[in-house]
């Protein structure tokens, strides 16, 4: 019975220190809480964002960081534009304004909400030009190779045989 006790007992000291702790730092259901330092007051929590930038990209690219952005009054942020391999950047739009084949994009002094997009265009294909290069030489072996067998043939034909 007093193994039961001492931990009841030690229970309820824990209760009392943690309420302590809660009143002297100050906390009251969720809100922030000011502490006066001097004159200047502290804030307990981080303000919610005030802006929102939204970043997308089209096919071809990617713009990062992308989705929803969260900036503060007065804050900045930068977006990077990257093409995938066989594009390139076509246009940069910044609500609503072209900025023109750019690969990044700061925004700073934020005051209001924005958007960015990125759109790409296909470059000329390396690999249309080599497919191109390919195909073209192995019509020319062809070509080569068949004549080459026709003059072999013409000479194991007997005389009266070949043209």
């Amino acid at each position: 019975m007093c193994g039961v006790m001492k931990n009841r007992n030690a229970l309820f000291v824990g209760v009392v220190i943690m309420l302590v702790a809660i009143s002297i730092i100050g906390c009251s259901a969720g809100k922030p809480v000011a502490h006066e330092v001097g004159t200047t007051p502290i804030p307990t929590e981080t303000p919610f964002a005030d802006y929102v930038i939204v970043a997308s990209a089209g096919s071809g690219g990617s713009i990062d960081p992308s989705g929803q952005n969260f900036a503060y009054p007065g804050s900045g942020l930068t977006f990077t534009i990257t093409p995938y391999s066989g594009f390139k950047i076509s246009d940069v739009i910044v609500d609503g304004i072209s900025k023109g084949a750019i690969s990044i994009y700061s925004f700073e002094d934020v005051q209001t909400s924005h958007e960015i997009t990125a759109s790409f265009s296909q470059t000329e294909p390396f690999t249309l030009v080599y497919f191109a290069l390919v195909a073209t030489a192995a019509v020319i072996a062809i070509v080569v190779v068949a004549v080459l067998l026709m003059k072999k043939r013409e000479k194991s034909l007997p005389a009266h045989l070949s043209s």
